[in-house]
């Protein structure tokens, strides 16, 4: 899941438990469902593509069953990302490093 509204990623309870991961910190927090504090860990996020972010700080979130890891801003703002819809489908696309310009659609 992407959120451009997190200002850092976030990994579901589960997926602590699955890979083991221990709390590098703990620090508090604002949502549109509220405030509140929450465990921080560290840990490297592989894309399928194969592109690996190092040391990515990720919350503790409760997750929605759909979804274990959340994209935050301190990832997406490491590249550019665009989604895309073509006959009903939707592609999400991201690179790094980020275009010395900025994507502007209007100019197409």
């Amino acid at each position: 899941m992407v959120d451009t509204g997190a200002t850092i990623s976030g990994i579901t309870s589960k997926m602590i438990i699955l890979m083991g991961l221990k709390p590098a910190s703990e620090d508090s927090f604002t949502t549109a469902q509220g405030s509140g504090t929450a465990k921080i860990y560290v840990l490297d996020v592989i894309f399928p593509e194969g592109k690996v972010f190092e040391n990515i700080e990720a919350l503790e979130i409760a997750g929605d069953g759909h979804s274990d890891f959340l994209i935050g801003m301190n990832i997406i703002s490491q590249g550019d990302m665009a989604l895309t819809s073509v006959n009903g489908r939707s592609a999400f696309s991201f690179r790094t490093p980020p275009a010395e310009r900025y994507i502007d659609f209007k100019q197409e």
